[in-house]
């Protein structure tokens, strides 16, 4: 990563910063309910799933552009997040998990701006691999800071 992607991450956490702790708090007091029921669970899942799909999708289809083959680069080094989603419904529903879930046409509609974005510029894409990646990176990095001080 050069120092312009680098000062450009660090502006775009800044200028996001008190809205994402605002999301921040009312995803987690809804978590503590989502994580004790397995069907809660996999609708949740199931409703980011199509988000996730698309954007990786569109990020490795754009992954020359410069801007984001930076977020490409970063973000390869954890699993994609649409596998491990799917993973993770066959785990709690079977095989057969999506017959079980509803399609959710919010999460329809937002891989479908996805899409719009990217035909019009990919770099429009950045915002949204940033604001759903970041929270996923920042954890894998407090799991790697706390194992080196094991």
């Amino acid at each position: 990563m050069n120092q312009e992607d680098f000062d450009l991450l660090l502006d775009m956490r800044k200028a996001t910063r008190r809205h994402h702790n605002i999301a921040n708090a009312l995803i987690l007091s809804k978590l503590v309910v989502v994580l004790t029921d397995k069907q809660l669970y996999a609708r949740a899942l199931s409703a980011f799933l199509p988000v996730y799909t698309k954007l990786e999708e569109l990020l490795a289809t754009h992954k020359d552009v410069s801007v984001l083959s930076t977020v490409v680069s970063v973000t390869s080094t954890i699993p994609a997040r649409a596998v491990a989603m799917q993973q993770d419904l066959v785990h709690y529903l079977g095989p057969d998990w999506r017959h079980k879930i509803p399609k959710s046409a919010a999460a329809q509609a937002y891989a479908d701006h996805l899409q719009q974005l990217a035909d019009e510029d990919p770099v429009l894409l950045l915002p949204y691999a940033f604001s759903l990646y970041v929270p996923i990176l920042l954890g894998f990095m407090a799991q790697r800071i706390q194992k080196n001080l094991q």
